[in-house]
């Protein structure tokens, strides 16, 4: 029998609780305009939606695309 001390929490819990809370936000967006600087920033995020978009799709076995899939040399 436990007796005091915290509940026991989920492990997910425990490691990402308080990511997201407070000013956590504002000091990842500095560190990424840092890294990346202000004028790369837009397309490395739309690289990043794009590849969470493409995860869904295949994990759900859908594909939603309305264009051929086309390659994008740069």
């Amino acid at each position: 029998m436990r007796v005091g001390g915290p509940a026991p929490t989920r492990y997910a819990d425990h490691v990402l609780g308080g990511l997201f809370e407070g000013w956590h936000p504002i000091v990842l967006i500095a560190i990424a305009l840092i890294v990346f600087g202000p004028g790369k920033l837009p397309e490395v995020f739309g690289q990043v939606g794009r590849g969470v978009r493409e995860f869904r799709e295949q994990a759900s076995g859908t594909d939603t695309s309305t264009s051929p899939v086309r390659d994008e040399q740069t």
